[in-house]
C-alpha cells in the first residue's frame, strides 16, 4: 500500500531521529515532545467529552489513518511510529504556498530527500 504524504514524513522524521547528532535536523528533532496531547489519541470516552461529534469523528478517523499507516510499516514499532505521526500532524500544514515558502521548502526537502527515496524504494 502507497504510504500517504504525512505518514512518508514520519518515516523520514524517524529516520533522521535514528541518526542522533550526525543528522542535518538533530536540533529540530531534539527539541520535539516526547508526548503529544491530541484528541486523536484519546478514548472514545475522552473524545465525547468534547461536546462536538465533528471533532469526535474528525479524531476517530485520523487514529484510524494512524493505525493504518503503522500497520505498513513494518519493523517500525508502533509506539515510534505513533509519535512520528503525532509529531508531523502537529506540525505539517497543506495549502496554497507563498513565494518565500516555496523558495524555502526544496531546500529543507532536499536534506530529507534521500530518506524519502529509501522509503519510496521499500513500498515500490
Amino acid at each position: 500500500a502507497k504510504l500517504s504524504t504525512k505518514a512518508r514524513l514520519a518515516c523520514a522524521l524517524l529516520h533522521e531521529r535514528g541518526l542522533g547528532e550526525a543528522s542535518a535536523f538533530h536540533a529540530y528533532v531534539a527539541q520535539l515532545p516526547e508526548t503529544f496531547a491530541m484528541p486523536a489519541t484519546w478514548t472514545e470516552a475522552e473524545r465525547r467529552q468534547l461536546c462536538y461529534p465533528p471533532l469526535e469523528r474528525a479524531a476517530a478517523r485520523l487514529e484510524a489513518t494512524w493505525e493504518a499507516a503503522c500497520a505498513s510499516v513494518p519493523g517500525v514499532p508502533r509506539e515510534e511510529m505513533l509519535w512520528a505521526l503525532q509529531a508531523v500532524e502537529s506540525r505539517a500544514f497543506s495549502g496554497q504556498l507563498t513565494e518565500g515558502v516555496t523558495e524555502l521548502a526544496p531546500r529543507v526537502a532536499a536534506g530529507a530527500g534521500a530518506a524519502l527515496v529509501a522509503l519510496d524504494a521499500l513500498h515500490a
